[in-house]
């Protein structure tokens, strides 16, 4: 009886350690420790960036990918809600999107992403191998930095808040001034929202938010309601809020255990959605 249950428990661990690898530890390209194809570019006060680019990688492309990065993270060090440090960050490229969703966890439908554990950015080339003026949009790969950017700054920030923050800073366009900043909206957003249940929508630090949407539908909200929060000018205050205060729940710190300042809060956010444009730049700080 003893041997069947020690059975049991070892077979049990192994199910859990095979299970726990399979989501920790998800193939890598046999080709990123080729130096042969691995760009490095430096400049003072900036993070190291080495990029490893999947051989047959168009050269132009892989040009135009890099151009305007430390431009990019140059704008993003005036903006308060984070601290760029003089760290090296890698970004694996792969030669386009076939390539790239042999390797994305999970099989998401993503377009790139942060893998927190092996500290690598991974980002395709092209959208589209069958279209090959169709390279990937800058704000993919600033949105996956912005990504590690938090992670090596900010890692008390919940979640909810850390991808709202890398889908609104992916679009800045100019240095921070919370008298003239404007940041651009996507329309998308608004295009994948259900209008519908828009009354039953909870907000991102609601405690089983996690539990009532899948992980698109909590990106989505999570996104828009850091746009709002920056819009009304109230993104500085929640974020000091939540850094005065890293061991406590969020959801106690922004509304002290009230109700009805949470259920004031949303119905805030209802309203602005109502009201707001997509594809246009949205001023707030």
């Amino acid at each position: 009886m003893l041997a069947v249950t020690l059975r049991y428990i070892i077979l049990k661990i192994t199910l859990l350690s095979f299970f726990y690898l399979m989501i920790k530890c998800y193939p890598k390209p046999y080709w990123i420790k080729e130096t042969h194809y691995a760009i490095t570019l430096e400049k003072d006060d900036s993070p190291r960036l080495i990029f490893y680019f999947e051989p047959n990688s168009n050269h132009d492309s892989i040009k135009d990918l890099t151009l305007s990065i430390f431009s990019f993270l140059d704008m993003l060090k005036t903006y308060p809600y984070l601290t760029i440090k003089n760290t090296t960050f890698r970004i694996v490229v792969y030669k386009d999107y076939n390539s790239y969703k042999t390797y994305k966890p999970f099989k998401l439908d993503s377009l790139g992403h942060f893998d927190r554990n092996k500290r690598l950015i991974h980002v395709p080339l092209y959208l589209n191998p069958d279209k090959r003026n169709y390279i990937l949009p800058n704000y993919i790969i600033y949105h996956e930095l912005i990504h590690a950017i938090l992670e090596e700054c900010c890692n008390n920030y919940p979640l909810w808040l850390n991808e709202g923050l890398a889908l609104l800073l992916q679009n800045v366009q100019q240095p921070y001034d919370c008298n003239s900043n404007r940041i651009y909206f996507p329309e998308i957003f608004l295009l994948n929202l259900n209008f519908q249940s828009l009354n039953q929508l909870h907000l991102p630090y609601y405690p089983d938010f996690k539990n009532i949407y899948d992980i698109y539908q909590q990106n989505l909200i999570s996104g828009l309601f850091v746009y709002y929060l920056f819009n009304t000018k109230q993104l500085m205050n929640y974020i000091k809020m939540i850094n005065d205060h890293p061991e406590q729940e969020v959801f106690l710190i922004l509304t002290k255990g009230d109700l009805n300042i949470y259920n004031e809060e949303k119905i805030k956010f209802y309203k602005w959605i109502l009201t707001v444009e997509g594809n246009q730049f949205l001023k707030g700080c």
